[in-house]
């Protein structure tokens, strides 16, 4: 509990609070001045008929049916946006949880049908295979989600590879299929997924991996 209410940095809460502690301020300031300035029978009800044209209770009655007729717009448009944002938030949230489980899926595959010797440890080039793919599908999470984010689209830039390469996220070749894959419109995720497909299959046809054709569909 203790680290949920801390945990409120880019939440709503955070960027309303002084807004809505001003409107209570100003609000209860407003209300004190009414009070003090006021008829003494301001706060016993009053029929609007019986309010002077041009008083102030006259202009806060105008006032209140305004803000009624508002309130109703604005919920409405409260609604709208958060069932918006709902949506886009359970559409990214599967979003992850299936390339997580994809993810998953393939690195128990290539895990578990990596070859051995006779030593029953991983061979040489089963580890290489392995540190193949975990690099590529580091590649393909990287380059999917910064093609969604705005924020992050920098990775699809000549820059933004440049850098991928400086980590070794990629080597020379790969480079330069990236900048024809994202100067071409095909995009670097769609290359690395073919990467991906074709590592595995390379990964089974020289008997890196040990997997029959039903695990491989």
């Amino acid at each position: 509990r203790r680290w949920l209410a801390s945990s409120w940095r880019g939440t709503i809460l955070q960027y309303i609070w002084p807004t809505v502690l001003g409107m209570m301020a100003f609000t209860g300031f407003f209300g004190l001045v009414v009070e003090i300035t006021g008829p003494n029978d301001v706060g016993q009800g009053i029929d609007v008929e019986d309010i002077a044209t041009g008083s102030m209770l006259y202009h806060l009655e105008l006032i209140s049916e305004w803000w009624w007729k508002l309130q109703l717009l604005t919920t409405f448009v409260s609604t709208f946006f958060l069932t918006a944002a709902f949506k886009f938030w359970n559409r990214f949230y599967w979003t992850t949880r299936a390339i997580q489980g994809r993810f998953n899926d393939i690195s128990l595959l290539v895990a578990c049908t990596s070859a051995r010797g006779e030593d029953r440890k991983l061979t040489p080039a089963a580890i290489q295979c392995l540190d193949d793919i975990a690099r590529i599908q580091r590649l393909l999470h990287t380059l999917y989600w910064s093609s969604v984010v705005k924020r992050f689209s920098a990775f699809h830039s000549q820059e933004g590879i440049s850098y991928l390469l400086s980590f070794n996220l990629i080597n020379l070749d790969e480079y330069d299929s990236l900048i024809e894959a994202t100067s071409s419109g095909f995009g670097g995720h769609n290359a690395a997924m073919m990467w991906l497909t074709s590592r595995i299959w390379l990964a089974k046809k020289n008997g890196e991996i040990e997997a029959d054709n039903a695990a491989m569909q």
